[in-house]
Parts: structure tokens; C-alpha cells; sequence
């Protein structure tokens, strides 16, 4: 399985080891649960709808919080 999507490695190394650690943990578990809820579409388990929603929420949040620690990033590059 192929993604479009690829860590901003070089953009996080600006931050904190911790924060980096952080956003790469986001960035893992956003892929991870959204592959998760596409299994459950896709085989339709018993429950699949609400197991579907709740990975996807999970996905979406893990995601936000990766987007917000590379703005942070992007934005002490840019004061740097």
C-alpha cells in the first residue's frame, strides 16, 4: 500500500526531541487508525459504522495535532 502523504522530517527537526517524538506519534496513529477504519468499511464487521466513525475521529485528531506541530515548526524556522 502506497501513501501520498510523507512526514515533514526535516521541517520537525527544528523542535524539542520530546515535541518531534510527539508529532511523529501523530503522524503514525493518524495513518494507522484511518487505515484501521477503512478495513472496517471495506469488510463491514459487525458494528463497522460506529467502529468506522470512532477510527476516523481518532485519525482526524491525530492529524490536527501533527499539522499544528509542523506550523510550530514552519513558524521557528521562520523566526530563526
Amino acid at each position: 500500500m502506497t501513501s501520498t502523504h510523507s512526514m515533514a522530517v526535516d521541517t520537525l527537526s527544528v523542535l524539542p526531541f520530546h515535541d518531534r517524538i510527539v508529532a511523529y506519534d501523530d503522524f503514525d496513529d493518524a495513518r494507522q487508525n484511518r487505515r484501521l477504519a477503512h478495513w472496517y468499511r471495506r469488510n463491514k464487521t459487525l458494528g463497522w459504522r460506529g467502529d468506522f466513525h470512532l477510527q476516523m475521529r481518532r485519525a482526524i485528531r491525530a492529524w490536527r495535532h501533527y499539522a499544528d506541530a509542523v506550523r510550530k515548526a514552519e513558524n521557528m524556522r521562520i523566526a530563526a
